[in-house]
């Protein structure tokens, strides 16, 4: 007999129907309708009518069979257990399944999965029999632009998979073999260009690009009207302060821990230094409903959340580019896009961020050994 993937539970959480309700409905225990939602037991044409009938649905709408679904190895980017739904693509000769659950739910809404984890953890079953896992690429990175490239990529019909992440991590991830592109913006406080040491190591096995992304205004996220008077990070050694701070690795913690060292502080001077948020808009979001009074972030992100910004330096934001992936036709996209003016007008709309340098090559990284 052909195994059976029991949809019940999902269509009756669509529904908001509780267990115990759609049990009685339909003249089940509890019991014997969890025993149906987990899979372990097909119940007879009678009750399977009455479900349908309860859930408002088809019969062969509450259960697919897993013949029909094809599975894949994958490597699986921080653990996962069976059934979480994931998004995959292909990174040269592996398939690599990015979990769409935990915060990722709440930092990026419920996005469309590639299929789901298996039992023994090493594979997936693709929910797209046809899907194609050579024709998307994955991009790590934590600027919230990001996403404005992906849906220019899908107006052309590509498919950019983007994932928040820090700059350290998304590098990491770079020389790991688990994504097609990283996200960096590691900067200076003291004149000199933006600090490459990290993405050129990250692209030393491969040799690669470093290509702009774009420019942006970064700087103190605040309440409306500025109630405390902050004009630079020096004012948050006030002990009544509160800040949320950003992950070890990230470009904004990195830049927070150079402008308080410049003003002679120690980041344990400031309250609120080890508690984190997840991303820019994350750390606007929470100073926006009181958890906070200050947060280091893109004026874009602060207006967005309807707060006010004391800027205090630009950033360059860049991507890393595997020379040996330039040519997958989904990262060639990217560039092509990176040179769009329907793009750069894009980001240039966005409060505090300038285009004029996006697509520009900053510096090439040739292979180890080699000129």
């Amino acid at each position: 007999m052909q195994d059976l993937q029991s949809l019940v539970k999902s269509i009756r959480q669509t529904r908001g129907i509780a267990q115990t309700q759609l049990a009685t409905a339909v003249g089940l225990t509890r019991q014997a309708l969890g025993a149906i939602e987990s899979g372990r037991y097909i119940p007879n044409t009678a009750v399977a009518l009455r479900l349908a009938r309860a859930l408002g649905c088809r019969v062969e709408d509450l259960w697919v069979g897993t013949a029909d679904q094809p599975t894949v190895p994958v490597a699986v980017v921080g653990g996962a257990p069976p059934g979480t739904r994931v998004s995959l693509a292909r990174v040269r000769q592996r398939v690599i399944a990015y979990p769409l659950s935990g915060d990722r739910v709440v930092e990026e809404g419920f996005a469309p999965a590639d299929g789901q984890l298996l039992a023994e953890g090493a594979s997936a079953r693709l929910h797209d029999r046809d899907g194609d896992l050579d024709a998307s690429a994955l991009l790590l990175g934590c600027d919230p632009a990001f996403r404005l490239l992906t849906h220019h990529l899908a107006r052309s019909g590509r498919r950019l998979i983007w994932r928040s992440a820090a700059s350290t991590a998304a590098l990491t991830a770079l020389a790991a073999g688990e994504t097609h592109l990283a996200g960096t913006h590691l900067t200076r406080i003291d004149g000199e260009p933006a600090d490459l040491g990290p993405a050129e190591a990250a692209l030393k096995a491969t040799g690669g690009s470093i290509v702009t992304f774009a420019r942006w205004e970064q700087g103190l996220m605040v309440a409306p009207g500025n109630p405390h008077d902050l004009r630079s990070v020096a004012d948050l050694a006030d002990p009544r302060l509160r800040i949320i701070n950003r992950e070890i690795g990230s470009g904004s913690r990195r830049l927070l821990d150079d402008l308080l060292g410049q003003a002679g502080m120690p980041g344990t001077a400031v309250r609120g230094y080890e508690r984190l948020a997840r991303s820019h808009l994350d750390a606007a979001r929470r100073v926006a409903v009181g958890e906070a009074d200050a947060a280091l972030g893109l004026r874009a992100a602060a207006l967005a959340c309807g707060l006010d910004f004391v800027p205090l330096i630009q950033v360059r934001c860049d991507l890393a580019v595997p020379t040996d992936l330039d040519e997958h036709p989904v990262v060639a996209a990217v560039l092509d896009a990176l040179q769009s003016a329907a793009l750069r007008a894009d980001l240039a709309s966005l409060p505090g961020y300038e285009s004029g340098d996006t697509g520009t090559v900053v510096t090439a990284i040739p292979l180890v050994g080699k000129n």
